[in-house]
């Protein structure tokens, strides 16, 4: 009962805000390009679903279980949306653990992210792994 997590939907033009937020993560001497590249990554999907871990004091369930619970909630919310037919796409990088971004999206004492789901309608499909075979039961 203690729902160490939470979640943040960002969509529309919220994602250029959480753009600039990644561009000021680039290191000084960062190219234009790269900057450019942080900037327009919240753009790759019209929803990002931001999962971040908030783990509780208690006695019996350490801070590492609450937050591979957390971790576990963003990978069923992933799996869900899969099912439900969109796609999803969970990343992490550099930005996940940048103190500005926690600053920016408002993330307190104790929080981190644990991914950002990019989440929108499925344009082309990955091609199958070779060597996977389908089983029939």
């Amino acid at each position: 009962m203690l729902r160490p997590w939470r979640y943040l939907v960002i969509e529309g033009d919220a994602r250029l805000a959480l753009g600039e937020l990644f561009a000021q993560t680039c290191p000084e001497g960062a190219t234009d390009q790269e900057i450019e590249k942080a900037r327009k990554s919240p753009l790759r999907a019209p929803m990002v679903i931001v999962g971040i871990a908030s783990p509780r004091a208690h006695p019996k369930v350490p801070d590492i279980e609450q937050v591979m619970s957390a971790a576990a909630g963003m990978s069923f919310l992933s799996l869900a949306l899969s099912d439900a037919g969109y796609g999803a796409m969970w990343r992490t990088g550099g930005v996940a653990y940048h103190p500005r971004v926690h600053e920016g999206l408002g993330l307190k004492d104790g929080e981190s992210v644990i991914g950002f789901l990019y989440t929108g309608t499925v344009a082309t499909e990955k091609p199958g792994c070779p060597g996977r075979r389908r089983i029939s039961l």
